[in-house]
Formats: structure tokens, sequence, C-alpha cells
């Protein structure tokens, strides 16, 4: 089998000619002088044997009938019985003219028999036929040998294609492995980080408690009514953060608290704790629902605790019945707004908070300066404190 092809043979052509006589040499390169043709001379079956076999790249024999060491009928036939060079034509020349040597040409492997004197003209045309079989078989195999090449390619590419492809998955999966156990790693990070977290909440809550009891125990060793006073506004502070990290420890997310739900828990607190029996005030809570994280809820907290606790205690002194309004609520797409409405006494025409002297509203002016608020409070048929501060605080 053919494997490779020189493209130069498709230009240069070989013809063996197989005569022991020099002059018939002679008088068939006379014939073909003026065509590209390349001649190569034998004169016995044995050289020729030998030239074929060295190159096997012959378009054409031309071999005589009759040779002293072996005739061109054994010659030809044992070209023909080589597999490797059977596929090379054979044009016997003989000056016997019968049918025994025609037939005989014919079962030796010969494709034509040519009786002297050759036609040269004849000859010619024979040969030329030949030779354009020969070039187009050798495209043919070239082009053959550029499909099985071609063949040979693709199956590389699609053998590396499919070895990369199992290398890429073999990856995934043990991509897929490391996802799994990093993930597996994370959730328990997490679930420790969200115990842990909730400890602490639960321990600062507890703390903050425990500060609120001993205040509370304090109390009964207090004989002066302003420290009492006191007492009770630090407890009332405490208890605000408390509810904040109780709200915390319950909730599913550990840094923001629902603000809503925090500022009911507030004002129940407060209302407990400053509204007797005899003393009746109704709250209205307006709020979005709004979470917001913990600082954030610590410093509203507090400012919630003064404003409702200061509503209570000085808008309805020596009055029985009232009404705080509650408001949270976006004043715009960059503000929010904390509100504390009352309909009680109403503060007093020369109040002014950048003079007061008291811990609460130093407290508040404190806290609404932490988060780039501005405090204002409107004298209207009661007190409104009114705070606006940036919606990018808190989050």
């Amino acid at each position: 089998m053919v494997t490779e092809l020189d493209t130069t043979t498709l230009e240069s052509v070989k013809i063996l000619f197989v005569n022991d006589r020099q002059e018939n040499h002679t008088a068939l390169e006379s014939v073909f002088e003026q065509n590209s043709y390349s001649f190569i001379k034998a004169y016995s079956g044995n050289e020729a044997l030998k030239l074929l076999l060295e190159h096997d790249d012959f378009a054409l024999i031309l071999i005589d009938t009759k040779m002293h060491d072996m005739s061109g009928f054994e010659t030809a036939s044992m070209i023909c019985n080589r597999e490797k060079l059977s596929h090379i034509p054979i044009i016997f020349i003989t000056s016997n003219d019968n049918e025994v040597n025609l037939f005989k040409s014919y079962s030796c492997g010969g494709v034509d028999y040519i009786v002297k004197p050759i036609n040269p003209e004849l000859l010619k045309i024979k040969i030329k036929v030949f030779i354009e079989l020969f070039k187009k078989n050798r495209e043919l195999l070239l082009e053959k040998l550029k499909l099985v090449k071609i063949n040979e390619d693709l199956r590389n590419e699609l053998e590396e294609k499919q070895k990369t492809e199992e290398e890429l998955r073999l990856k995934n999966l043990q991509l897929a492995d490391e996802k799994k156990r990093i993930e597996k790693k994370l959730s328990a990070f997490l679930k420790e980080k969200e115990i842990l977290i909730k400890e602490i909440h639960h321990r600062v809550k507890n703390n903050l408690q425990v500060i609120s009891s001993l205040l509370n125990i304090q109390k009964f060793y207090i004989k002066n009514r302003q420290l009492d006073k006191v007492i009770d506004e630090s407890r009332d502070r405490i208890h605000s953060m408390a509810l904040l990290y109780e709200k915390l420890y319950q909730s599913k997310n550990l840094s923001l608290i629902n603000f809503k739900s925090y500022i009911e828990d507030i004002t129940l607190n407060l209302l407990h704790t400053y509204c007797t029996t005899d003393k009746k005030i109704d709250f209205e809570i307006i709020s979005i629902n709004e979470n917001i994280n913990i600082d954030l809820g610590i410093s509203l907290g507090l400012i919630l605790n003064e404003f409702i606790s200061n509503s209570i205690k000085h808008g309805f002194k020596n009055i029985n019945e009232g009404k705080i309004l509650i408001r949270f609520e976006k004043a715009d797409s960059n503000t929010f707004l904390l509100s504390v409405k009352d309909n009680g006494r109403g503060l007093e025409e020369d109040f002014d908070i950048n003079k007061a002297e008291t811990l609460g509203l130093q407290l508040v002016k404190s806290l609404v300066e932490q988060i780039k608020g501005n405090l204002e409070i409107i004298r209207n048929s009661g007190t409104e404190f009114k705070i606006l501060y940036p919606s990018e605080i808190g989050y």
C-alpha cells in the first residue's frame, strides 16, 4: 500500500523499456525524443526486475517478447505476480504476429500487443493514453492520501477532544465534590456563627436585664426622689436596648430587626411603666415595615424612649387622657422620618433643646448627630418631636 506520494511524479513520467538489443533502445528513443518522458533502459528481464523492485513508480513497461536470458512473457509474469508491481501496465513489442503469442501476452498481464515494424504515431497515441491514465491514477491517489490525512487529523482531533471532554468531566466531578465539601463546611460554619451570635444577643439581653434588676433593687435603698427618677429613666433606656437584643435573638436575621415591631414593644413597655389606672393615654402607630441594623435600632430606640417617656411624664402632667401618635415612614426617596406627637400641654414658650441640661435631651441630641439627622420641635396643640435622617444610614 502506498502511503506517501511525491508530487513530482505527476510531472516526471518514467517508462521502462526492456530489450536486449541497443539498436532497439536507440530506435525507440528517436521516436519519443520530442516528448518529456524519461526512458529507463533494461537489457534483460533480471535487470528489469531489479529496477522495478528499487523503483515502483513507472508509468508503463514496454517489453520485447524474445530475449536471451528470460523471455518477455516470463518477465511479465513475474512482474504481475508481485503485488507491489502488478498495477504497472505492460505493452509487448514483438515481430511474431500470431494468435498464440497474442493470447499469451494477455495471460501474462499485458494490456497491449504491438507488432514490428512499429508505427511511431500509433505507438505515441497508445503510450499517451496510458500516460494520461497513469497521471489520473496518481492524482486520485494523491487526493486519497490527502483524504486519509484529513481523516487521520480529524480522528486525532476527535480523540483529543474526547480526551479533553473526559478530563473536563472528571474535573467537573472534582469541582462538584469540592463545592459540596465547601458548602457543607460553610453551612456548618454559618450555623455555628448563627448560634454564637444568638448566644451573644441572649447574653447581652440577660446582662441588660440584670443591670435593670439591680437598678430596681437600688431604688429600695434610695429616699431621694430626684435620684429615684434618674434610676427609672436609666432603667427604661436599658430596657429599650434589651428589647432590641431580645428581638434579634428571636429573629432569623441576626443583623436586622423590624422597626415597626420594635416601636410597638417599646411603646407597650413604657405604657405599663408610666400609665397608671387613672391615666388613659391612647397610642397610634403609623409605620412602614422596614428592617434596620443594630446600631441604628439602638439609636432610634433610645430616642423613642426619651420622646415617649417625656410626653407621658411632662406632656400629660396632671392630665388623665390623651393621645400619642408615632410615625415612621419615608419622607422622600432619600430620607426617613421618625416623629412622636402628643396632644398634651406642650412645652414652655422659651424651651430651647440646645440649652437643655437634662441627660435625656442631651442623649437625644447626641444620637441624632450620630445618625446624621435633623431634629425639629413643633408646638401645635401639643408637641411634636420630628427627626429626619438619610436613608443610607442603617443598612
